[in-house]
């Protein structure tokens, strides 16, 4: 107000007529901000800079209807305690109707489908979606209907849960709170370590098994690979050799020797473990008579294939801890 009364002290000393001085006020309360009781807007809220495999995406911070298309990104937003407007997941591979075991109790529209439903979701008015991975395609199309962010890291399939988190309080200003989950999460790791120090070094493998072949992850920079490697564990070099420089690799039957680490952990497409127990080898292999083997389904392969803040405790205690426990 001082600011305001030297302003117009000053100019009634030049002789400006009142309704310029009048003028001058409004001009100053529109520059100082919204009116009062006004909602700010997206367009209102400072902007924010992410920079990803795509390019770079601003957007405002604290954005208030945001679409995920992540489990990673939902469970970090819950974790923080940030509203999710909707979640659109793929049919098949998304839990029970988009809830994993791991996801806690939280509220927002589920959208289910294998394709993207473009028209629902620009009709949610999305200010920010948060699609992980997507063709470049798919994210010119998602970014035309709001600000997106797919994955942020060029060199890896999928960002890791530690740097989803961290972008999640970045984004929403909450910082500290992500550090925070980080901490607890990384505390959990070290002690899962602990229990099982004879882990430390050991290999694995972890792949898909469609009924006629294998496809395994074949590069340390998988997201299952990298969960693991925080485990102790190293990516078995079969698995790298065979994919020559490739993240993924197909292999035949005929070459199920190649699942000889020392943790195998096994995805079938179609049944359960039964199915492999008719592929020649499968019985012989060191991990399959020791009991250091997990078989995973559509739902529970996601702790791993797409860990998260809340996805990677569990996997520890409810997939891994016991083919830990026969590694020797």
């Amino acid at each position: 107000m001082n600011n305001v009364s030297e302003v117009l002290t000053g100019r009634r000393r030049q002789g400006i007529p009142i309704m310029i001085a009048l003028a001058v006020i409004t001009l100053l309360i529109t520059a100082c901000g919204p009116g009062a009781g006004a909602e700010p807007t997206a367009a209102d809220r400072p902007e924010l800079t992410i920079e990803h495999t795509f390019g770079s995406t601003v957007l405002p911070v604290k954005p208030e209807r945001v679409i995920t298309f992540s489990a990673p990104w939902t469970d970090a937003l819950i974790a923080l305690d940030v509203p999710i407007t909707a979640e659109f997941v793929t049919r098949n591979y998304s839990g029970d109707n988009g809830r994993f075991p791991w996801t806690p109790e939280h509220r927002s529209e589920v959208v289910v489908g294998d394709d993207i439903d473009y028209e629902k979701l620009a009709a949610l008015q999305p200010e920010l979606i948060l699609a992980g991975y997507q063709t470049k395609e798919t994210y010119d199309r998602l970014a035309a209907i709001a600000p997106t962010i797919p994955v942020i890291d060029s060199t890896a399939v999928l960002d890791t849960w530690q740097q989803v988190t961290e972008t999640a309080g970045m984004i929403f200003d909450r910082q500290a709170e992500a550090a925070a989950l980080i901490t607890g999460v990384t505390q959990q790791i070290d002690a899962f370590r602990a229990d099982f120090p004879a882990a430390a070094g050991k290999t694995f493998s972890y792949g898909q098994f469609t009924g006629d072949q294998f496809g395994l992850v074949a590069a340390a920079t998988d997201p299952a690979a990298r969960t693991l490697g925080e485990l102790g564990l190293t990516l078995d070099p079969r698995s790298t050799k065979e994919g020559k420089g490739s993240a993924r690799v197909l292999v035949s039957l005929e070459k199920v020797e190649v699942l000889a680490a020392d943790l195998v952990i096994m995805w079938p497409l179609t049944g359960g473990e039964e199915v492999l127990k008719d592929v020649v080898g499968w019985s012989d292999l060191a991990a399959v008579r020791r009991g250091s083997y997990v078989i995973v389904d559509d739902t529970t392969a996601s702790a791993l294939a797409s860990p998260s803040i809340y996805s990677v405790p569990w996997a520890l205690e409810h997939q891994l801890r016991p083919a830990f426990g026969k590694l020797r």
